[in-house]
């Protein structure tokens, strides 16, 4: 019998004998149940989609049905945090703030990309077992469940719009249930080739970026966050679990709980967990400090940061597990982190500006040291500029550069000042 995979579109063969069990994909390798004969058609979300936005009128600045304006899918491809694959069709455009462009919802015949004001995000039709929840007036909000556990949430603009995008997301459950998904679909098979135990990691990459800014609690996380985190996103450790790292968003009951093994979320945008060693791919939005972590059986989990600093070492770590390798410098607007090029910990400045100085004496300060002085591995010491990379050496060249005429500025201010306090006292 043939049937298409319901995670990636891809007609598989099997044995009929084979009906209802489960198995592997030889393609995205992800765990499905085989249907039945009568079942093996893979979802058509096509039909999901008439029946949800037949009752819709084609308003302009609001929905727009296939074929779908080619500025719309322009701005959608450009503002996604993960870009679709060329055998997916777009079907249905949403624009979430009229005519703005910022906020939208795109649903294809296998997925759903979204960015709303909670921020960027994707989900895979074949896994939505259903909607748990929403908000009406003021704030229209809908909750999708996924069958591994994990929740995403969507803001909409209106009522109308709220009705149409829940009846289909229904409609893709229902399908999905008819095809035999079911709550608790967790690949418990490993990557090759990934370590079991990244505590290490997970120390060093925190350790070196957070410490100094108190973006995370390390180690010695309070009972009080933890007991806020079980309550808030159902956080439910395994045995050999230790909470090693905990970054806490804007309340205590939200966060990103790291242990040696797993990363356990909880928030606006939605809550789950996942593996490291189930990691295949990440996908970043610096700007929203946004990562989208796709999971060897194409379950897809949001990660949402408050600071740059755990937002670069959740990042950092993402890049140890997938290719083997930290992030060793990372360029944030007119921040720039600059990497030992002995051991790979991210280099300080010599002088950092006491948190007394006021704010006009700070930028001077920060500028001038900058301007002037060396850089310092916090385990080998003095670092040479002609120690650092090619890309390195430009960057930093500029940024002293920059620190001068930004030092020189300030400098002329404060000058200024003193002589208009003296001129008025005389």
């Amino acid at each position: 019998m043939q049937f298409k995979c319901p995670n990636c579109g891809k007609m598989l063969k099997v044995k009929d004998e084979l009906q209802r069990k489960k198995g592997r994909c030889p393609f995205c390798k992800s765990i499905i149940t085989i249907p039945a004969t009568q079942e093996a058609a893979a979802p058509d979300y096509g039909r999901a989609i008439d029946v949800a936005f037949s009752g819709m009128t084609r308003s302009p600045g609001r929905i727009y049905m296939a074929p779908i304006p080619e500025k719309m899918l322009e701005n959608a491809r450009n503002n996604c945090i993960k870009p679709w694959t060329q055998d997916e069709s777009p079907r249905i455009y949403i624009d979430l703030m009229a005519l703005s462009g910022k906020h939208w919802l795109l649903i294809t015949d296998r997925s759903c990309y979204y960015r709303t004001g909670l921020g960027p995000g994707h989900c895979s039709l074949g896994h939505v077992v259903a909607c748990p929840g929403k908000t009406g007036f003021p704030n229209y909000k809908l909750t999708i469940e996924l069958n591994y556990g994990a929740t995403q949430l969507l803001t909409i603009p209106d009522k109308k719009t709220l009705a149409a995008v829940e009846r289909f997301f229904v409609c893709c459950a229902d399908l999905n249930a008819k095809c035999g998904l079911q709550r608790g679909g967790h690949d418990r098979t490993s990557i090759p080739g990934r370590k079991r135990d990244y505590s290490e990691v997970v120390i060093k990459e925190f350790t070196r970026r957070c410490l100094q800014s108190g973006g995370a609690c390390i180690n010695d996380i309070p009972e009080k966050l933890l007991s806020a985190a079980e309550k808030s996103y159902g956080l439910a450790l395994a045995g050999d679990e230790k909470p090693l790292v905990l970054v806490v968003l804007d309340r205590e009951s939200e966060g990103l709980l790291f242990t040696p093994q797993a990363c356990h979320y909880g928030h606006t945008q939605g809550s789950g967990w996942f593996r490291y060693d189930q990691v295949r791919d990440y996908f970043v939005d610096s700007k929203e400090r946004t990562i989208l972590v796709e999971t060897a059986d194409s379950h897809s989990h949001i990660l949402r940061f408050v600071t740059g600093e755990a937002h670069n070492a959740a990042e950092s770590l993402l890049n140890v597990i997938v290719h083997g390798k930290p992030i060793t410098a990372k360029s944030a607007g007119s921040k720039r982190e600059y990497a030992c090029p002995k051991c790979g910990a991210i280099l300080d400045w010599f002088y950092v500006p006491s948190s007394n100085t006021s704010m006009l004496g700070s930028i001077f300060k920060t500028a001038f040291v900058q301007s002037v002085k060396r850089l310092r591995c916090p385990e080998c010491g003095p670092i040479k500029d002609s120690d650092l990379n090619e890309d390195d050496q430009e960057a930093l060249s500029e940024q002293r550069r920059n620190s001068a005429v930004v030092a020189i500025v300030a400098g002329a201010i404060i000058v200024g000042v003193v002589i208009l306090i003296l001129a008025l006292f005389r």
